[in-house]
């Protein structure tokens, strides 16, 4: 009698009926409601941390390449040592352009061709401070894929 007794309480300990009442094992809905709600919370706040780390890595690309190609802008107008901007608003290549629609450039500045090119579309304006001056402004500007407008402006004076 002895040795069932201490057999019943063994199992008793593993989750069966109790002499005082019942024992339950496991979690409740309650608790398993409270852990997926955690879940949830957590899986939300990563992916909204990886968007804004992905927006904000477009974002810096994005500038890089507006700079690149100002700068190529710039050596141009080094190259060239002057440019007539009522006529030609920017460069093609290291030769003036021929008509605003040239102005309009894909990432490697090359001019943006709606049928090929699906990056961002960079418009180019390179004006002058005034008819007699050496001095210029370039400016490029764009439409962020979070259809904000940018732009990154750099001004050159000439040293002819």
């Amino acid at each position: 009698m002895w040795m069932g007794d201490s057999m019943r309480r063994v199992r008793c300990l593993r989750g069966c009926q109790h002499k005082e009442g019942m024992q339950q094992r496991g979690d409740t809905i309650v608790e398993v409601l409270i852990a997926t709600a955690i879940i949830a919370l957590l899986l939300t706040t990563a992916s909204a941390i990886v968007s804004r780390n992905t927006n904000a890595s477009l974002d810096v690309q994005e500038h890089m390449v507006a700079q690149k190609i100002l700068e190529q802008q710039a050596e141009s107008l080094r190259i060239i040592g002057a440019l007539d901007t009522t006529t030609s608003p920017c460069f093609s290549g290291v030769s003036p352009a021929s008509a605003a629609t040239d102005c309009v450039v894909n990432s490697d500045g090359e001019t943006f061709d709606e049928t090929s090119d699906s990056g961002a579309k960079y418009t180019i304006l390179i004006t002058k401070a005034s008819p007699t001056s050496k001095e210029y402004s370039l400016k490029i500007s764009w439409v962020t894929p979070n259809g904000n407008n940018a732009y990154e402006q750099v001004y050159y004076r000439s040293p002819q």
